[in-house]
This record gives C-alpha cells, structure tokens and sequence, in this order.
C-alpha cells in the first residue's frame, strides 16, 4: 500500500532519497522484502495498522510519528496485500529521519553482529532495532548543519563507534 498526497513527496523519496542509498543497500531492500511508503496519511484510517492499535510501544500516537510496519504486523490484510512500509509523519523533508526508518528496513535483511557498546544517543539505546537504524541513520548522514543531529553523522560514528562504521562500510564495499 503506498500512499503519497503530491507529486512532491513521490519526487523526494524516489528521485531524491533513495537513489542516495547505495546500489548494495538498495538490492538488499528491493530484493528480500521491498519496501512502500506511506506519506502524511494516518495508518490507523488506511487500514494499514488495525484501528485499536492506536499507538506506538512507547505510548506515542501511531498517527502522529514516524514508522515503519513491517509485513508480519499485517496480519489483518490479506497475504498478497502485505509489505513492510515506511510511515512518514509531518517531517518527509528531514532525511535523518528517512535514513532511520530505512535503517530500519535494512535491519530486516541483514544478521548484524552486536560489536560495540558504544551508544550514539538514549533513543538507540532504547533496543537493538533502535541501535541499528540510528547507525545507519548516522552511517548515511554526511552533513554537519545541525548541533542536534551532531551525533548523527558519518564522521561521529567514524570517531567514536568505528566497528559499526566498518559494518556498514563492508556492506557497501561488498565485503
């Protein structure tokens, strides 16, 4: 189920983000599971997530963050009907938040070895999905505008959680 409200937003994940994401990361994704995106919709009124599923593990509201919903959450729909997707609330234009959520996505096709301690920020040390989509998140990140997302960028996993920068680089380099 994909769901966008303008051709802007097919034009950002399509021709902007995704074709960011290395060739590797893109087949990894593309060939075991894909992936669909739902763009500023309510997941609970779509059908995607059943309507008494209202809000996230954390207490959030489904409806108001980003997510995604993998195929084994929907069981509600029709076998054919079932893919993992990626829920974009409010903040489509923020890529540090497009590469966490595919992050999240990818850690559904890799086996990713728990080599380091180090934790980037509280949030990746919520849980080991959490850890793995804020390294990629921070992996795909390359700029350094913002003291928020400072935690969050290629050269701050470089320095100071090198291990899972190799991971992710091997990954990239096929090796």
């Amino acid at each position: 189920m994909e769901r966008y409200n303008s051709h802007e937003e097919i034009e950002l994940i399509h021709g902007y983000y995704l074709p960011k994401l290395p060739q590797v990361f893109r087949e990894l994704i593309d060939n075991r599971i894909g992936v669909h995106f739902v763009v500023n919709q309510n997941p609970n009124y779509i059908g995607l997530i059943p309507s008494e599923r209202n809000t996230t593990q954390d207490g959030r509201v489904i409806s108001s963050v980003s997510l995604v919903n993998y195929s084994c959450s929907q069981d509600h729909l029709p076998a054919i009907r079932r893919r993992t997707t990626v829920i974009l609330q409010n903040d489509i234009k923020d890529e540090e938040i497009f590469w966490h959520e595919i992050g999240h996505v990818l850690h559904e096709t890799v086996d990713w070895p728990i080599i380091s301690s180090v934790e980037l920020d509280d949030y990746a040390a919520t849980n080991i999905w959490e850890r793995f989509a804020t390294v990629f998140q921070s992996y795909m990140t390359l700029r350094l505008d913002s003291d928020y997302w400072y935690y969050h960028t290629r050269d701050y996993l470089f320095k100071h959680d090198i291990d899972s920068y190799k991971f992710f680089e091997g990954l990239e380099k096929g090796v």
